[in-house]
């Protein structure tokens, strides 16, 4: 099963992704914890440092799935572009998908918990992504998905179902 999650910088995807880490049967794998790896800061580089950020993503995506796991991918993923590779291959793999939406936390409201990160990315890219990618745009974009598009309260209870039906521990 695969896990996407879908919202601004400061929502809370990650925090919530996190809450999966160590869990037997589970794979986190969150594009911020490669880029902060691959080129040591949290915002995003060069086109040519994303494509590998990218790939890497989509290998460890591919490489959970495949095993079984459920995997939680935490970013923005704002884009049908950038969700689209994932979502294809969950569906090449006869995988269950669903998108975790955090597009109820405001901007404003992001922007502050961004700013008592160790870490922010910065207001600028925090309000950026929120006019970049509109609330009411993404919703639509992620409902013409024909996927479900729940809150991350249900997408862990529909984990946990997924986990029991297919024998995971």
């Amino acid at each position: 099963m695969l896990a996407l999650t879908v919202g601004y910088p400061g929502s809370g995807k990650s925090a919530w992704a996190s809450r999966f880490r160590g869990r037997l049967g589970f794979l986190v794998v969150d594009r911020g914890d490669i880029r902060r790896t691959l080129i040591g800061r949290d915002t995003p580089g060069d086109p040519d440092q994303e494509t590998v950020v990218s790939r890497l993503a989509y290998a460890a995506v591919n490489a959970g799935l495949s095993q079984g796991l459920i995997v939680v991918h935490a970013d923005r993923n704002l884009s049908q572009a950038r969700r689209k590779p994932f979502l294809d291959l969950a569906g090449r793999l006869g995988k269950a998908a669903v998108l975790v939406s955090f597009m109820d936390v405001p901007a404003p409201e992001c922007a502050r918990r961004d700013a008592r990160r160790e870490r922010p990315a910065g207001s600028d890219v925090v309000l950026g992504a929120a006019v970049d990618w509109p609330r009411a745009m993404v919703e639509r974009y992620m409902a013409e998905t024909g996927l479900p598009v729940v809150d991350p309260d249900s997408a862990e209870r529909l984990m946990m179902q997924w986990r029991s039906r297919n024998g995971r521990p």
